[in-house]
């Protein structure tokens, strides 16, 4: 594991861990989340199989990035989290709203933040399990 952060010739590199969970398309939640059905399901059931299998290409090469699969529990927003704020967005499974759908930004002394943590690390611990992608190197 690299030190953070770490500084050569007097230029400071910021090095940082990355994990992303993502849906596994067999989880039985995933109808339940999704404003569609039918093939549309189908569709994005096959979506999220391709940004596993993408997203996995790059950790499986890339120290420090790890791609999980949620088979238990559902992801109920999209959000990216840094030790200081976070980016939130609600509805993330609503195709008829998707261009509409408000983004949030506000930092970690938030309840909004708070709770957005809490819900990754508790899904992140339940699908330790689950298929991940990271680099073995």
């Amino acid at each position: 594991m690299t030190d953070l952060p770490t500084c050569t010739d007097n230029l400071f590199t910021l090095v940082f861990q990355v994990r992303m969970l993502i849906p596994d398309k067999d989880n039985e939640a995933v109808g339940s989340f999704v404003s569609c059905q039918g093939k549309q399901l189908e569709a994005f059931k096959l979506t999220l199989d391709h940004l596993f299998t993408f997203f996995g290409a790059i950790a499986s090469t890339t120290p420090l990035i790890t791609v999980r699969k949620v088979t238990k529990g559902m992801v109920k927003f999209g959000c990216a989290l840094t030790d200081k704020e976070l980016l939130y967005q609600p509805s993330f499974y609503d195709f008829s709203t998707m261009g509409e759908t408000p983004l949030f930004q506000t930092d970690s002394k938030s309840t909004l933040y708070q709770a957005a943590r809490d819900d990754f690390e508790l899904l992140w611990k339940l699908n330790e399990a689950s298929d991940s992608a990271t680099c073995e190197s």
